[in-house]
């Protein structure tokens, strides 16, 4: 998300949907560093003010007291709720916690299709999710609530000996999930729908980090299982070896509201009521040095760039730090209810 090589200028994050950024007088250009829209903004400026920056207004972009000279936004455009504008080429990282503007983003028609590329290496990714969620939820018996859903990577990683219930934002996604027999709901993960010690086991896959209050979503979760009943978490890892080598981190997911290190989503178990058993990375990257680009990861610019490789070979790589989670990009933790 950030601009190649550096991280962001300036980072703004607040409840609200609406942030304000002085300006200085004359020529403001400002661009969308938002990869599948291209979207920029004109203006003549004639003394400092204020251009207010609302992701729940279709103009998106405002000057006080001054039009546009030129605007290029596409039609109908919804924010994801991490937006990274440059200034006069200043980056600034705005990130809202407003329920409107995450309810907005997740309810867009097929708003999953927008970051999903025919890449070799999410594909081996993907892959390499599946096969944890079948290893991390091994032996669950009874029933299973797999919290912020989409279209279920649990039941990809099927068939099982329990029974699923399911709740996301997503309609379409919840709509999938009930024609496949699943009893799902259209509900925010961190307040699922049903009752206390009703579960055997939760599941939040890469959802965490998606939630203004991740906290409180765990607790939430924790008292929807039985006494001893397991959650599986998953969620990036801010300090992994790439961020640490490259001597900064950034969030690069514009639907991530923050992202923890491993020490954090310990503490944040351990103080939602549950004790952390066992936790495995995914995805451990190698650092390497590209001139004129900074530092990037050699296995998936690799994957990426070199044709053929085989499919199993990249799921072996994404796997090969599974016992240093701490350097992973992506880390799991498998915990049971204590209280």
């Amino acid at each position: 998300m950030a601009p190649t090589g550096r991280a962001a200028g300036s980072m703004l994050a607040q409840d609200g949907s609406r942030f304000t950024i002085p300006v200085a007088g004359g020529p403001l250009v400002v661009e969308l560093q938002d990869p599948p829209a291209q979207a920029s903004w004109r203006f003549e400026v004639p003394a400092p003010s204020e251009m207010v920056v609302d992701l729940l207004d279709p103009g998106l972009c405002r000057v006080s007291g001054v039009e546009p000279a030129e605007v290029r936004l596409p039609a109908g455009y919804v924010p994801p709720p991490r937006l990274l504008l440059t200034i006069n080429g200043v980056a600034h990282e705005l990130v809202s916690r407003d329920e409107r503007v995450l309810d907005r983003h997740y309810s867009r028609p097929r708003h999953q299709d927008i970051y999903v590329r025919s890449d070799a290496w999410l594909r081996a990714y993907h892959t390499a999710r599946v096969r944890q969620a079948r290893r991390l939820l091994g032996g669950v018996r009874g029933r299973l609530c797999d919290v912020g859903s989409g279209y279920s990577l649990v039941r990809a990683a099927g068939p099982w000996s329990f029974q699923i219930s399911a709740c996301d934002r997503d309609p379409e996604a919840v709509a999938v999930l009930r024609e496949a027999g699943i009893d799902a709901v259209c509900a925010p993960a961190s307040d699922p729908p049903f009752p206390g010690a009703s579960f055997d086991a939760v599941f939040a896959g890469e959802i965490v980090e998606h939630l203004p209050d991740p906290e409180r979503a765990l607790r939430r979760w924790v008292e929807l299982l039985r006494p001893g009943g397991r959650l599986v978490v998953t969620t990036p890892n801010r300090r992994h070896l790439l961020a640490r080598v490259r001597g900064y981190e950034k969030v690069e997911n514009p639907e991530h509201l923050f992202e923890w290190d491993l020490a954090e989503l310990r503490l944040a178990i351990d103080e939602a009521g549950a004790a952390v058993d066992r936790i495995e990375g995914l995805a451990l990257p190698l650092p390497v040095y590209v001139p004129g680009r900074g530092w990037r990861d050699l296995i998936a610019g690799t994957v990426r760039r070199v044709r053929p490789l085989p499919p199993a070979w990249t799921v072996r790589a994404i796997e090969a730090g599974r016992r240093v989670p701490g350097l992973c990009i992506d880390v799991a933790a498998v915990a049971h209810r204590v209280r």
